[in-house]
């Protein structure tokens, strides 16, 4: 899913227009030459596109031969959970994965003890859509059982677009009262549900009616995808197939691993 290519059939089509535009004043013969070279590079170029297509439906046959497995740990996580009122498996996790636990505030415990499960899936079996499902036990903090967070890509692998369940709260334990002389004004403090927004990137048409778009506000977005970009990888390839570690504290440590490698692999690190 994360991988990169520049594989926009659109975008490719106006760059060939450009092309043959840049060489129609060259002789013949280096014309014809430019000409064999790029053709060669449309040849691979499209070499690419199946091969992308291939290994989209690759992800999709594996993650769909997963399921079963899912399935299972969820019981059995559940069976664990049924051992002990306070097991709260998937709060422990998430609290003992330090980029996570940097998102989780304490006024968060109460109400994350009530997650029930953690998963994601390919949106309607979309390559390109990724759901992540967060699943909650009945509570007296929101009405959901189930909360999920949409992350669009487009064809070379960006994220553009953030679609996050709307939270009905019961009880918004976010929410803060700062007092001052002259009034009282109410924040939304940190937490981890905060996590559940909205984001997209506005398109170039938008972009070309706002003349005075701000900078700033552009960067600001750029780095707001980014850091989805390390949240999301976290919890698919780390969290989720790693629970039952973060679950006993089994916290990963990169200059352990990087030691590891060197250790083991020598020169060839």
């Amino acid at each position: 899913m994360f991988s990169s290519i520049r594989n926009e059939k659109i975008f490719s089509d106006r760059i060939n227009n450009k092309f043959d535009d840049k060489i129609k004043d060259l002789n013949e013969n280096d014309k014809n030459q430019i000409n064999n070279i790029k053709n060669l590079e449309n040849e691979e170029f499209n070499l690419n596109l199946k091969m992308e297509e291939e290994i989209n439906e690759i992800k999709l046959k594996y993650q769909n031969l997963k399921k079963d497995i899912i399935s299972k740990k969820e019981e059995e996580i559940k069976k664990l959970n049924n051992l002990n009122n306070e097991t709260y498996f998937w709060f422990k996790v998430l609290t003992n994965n330090k980029l996570i636990n940097n998102l989780i505030n304490e006024i968060d415990y109460p109400a994350l003890k009530f997650l029930n499960n953690l998963k994601w899936e390919y949106f309607n079996n979309d390559i390109n859509i990724i759901n992540l499902i967060f699943n909650f036990q009945e509570n007296e903090f929101f009405e959901n059982n189930l909360i999920e967070k949409k992350y669009y890509f487009s064809l070379d692998k960006f994220i553009y677009k953030i679609e996050s369940t709307e939270i009905k709260w019961k009880k918004d334990f976010r929410k803060k009262i700062i007092k001052n002389k002259k009034k009282e004004k109410e924040i939304i403090d940190n937490s981890f549900f905060n996590f559940f927004y909205n984001l997209e990137l506005p398109n170039q048409e938008k972009i070309k009616k706002n003349k005075n778009i701000d900078i700033e506000k552009e960067k600001s977005f750029a780095e707001l995808f980014d850091k989805e970009y390390d949240l999301l990888k976290e919890i698919i390839y780390e969290i989720i197939p790693h629970a039952s570690e973060y679950y006993v504290g089994i916290i990963p440590d990169i200059e352990e691993y990087l030691g590891y490698l060197e250790k083991n692999l020598g020169n060839d690190f």
